[in-house]
């Protein structure tokens, strides 16, 4: 019983000083995706809870992600990097949905940007030659 005591002691600890390896992490990826969609559903007049019911998220995660676009798009006129940050959450096309080459034409910088960077298998990089 001690022993478990203390495993959770040490834990509790870890998490409380912040340490990386205390606390599990989401895939960067995934969470970049899930904040797309949490932004289109909120757009589209959602509710954060019906939202956070539908991806799976906490209330608090798609609270935080809405706050963000928000002051995101509210900053985009006086930071640039806001901008890509408006531009990866927003409702702009991108490259993973382009689906002929008139659409490649229509990315901002930043999707080009990552067109160009995605695996070479991907059916995506077939339509930009």
């Amino acid at each position: 019983m001690l022993g478990a005591r203390s495993t959770v002691g040490v834990r509790d600890s870890a998490m409380s000083k912040d340490d990386p390896s205390a606390r599990r992490r989401r895939d960067p990826d995934q969470a970049l995706l899930d904040a797309r969609e949490v932004v289109r559903r909120h757009l589209a007049g959602e509710s954060v809870r019906e939202i956070a019911a539908v991806l799976g998220l906490s209330a608090t995660t798609v609270h935080r992600t809405i706050q963000d676009y928000r002051r995101a798009k509210r900053e985009a006129d006086r930071d640039a990097e806001q901008s890509a940050v408006l531009a990866k959450l927003g409702g702009v096309l991108h490259c993973e949905d382009v689906t002929s080459p008139a659409e490649i034409a229509e990315l901002n910088d930043l999707e080009y940007y990552r067109l160009r960077h995605l695996a070479l298998g991907h059916p995506v990089r077939e339509l930009w030659h």
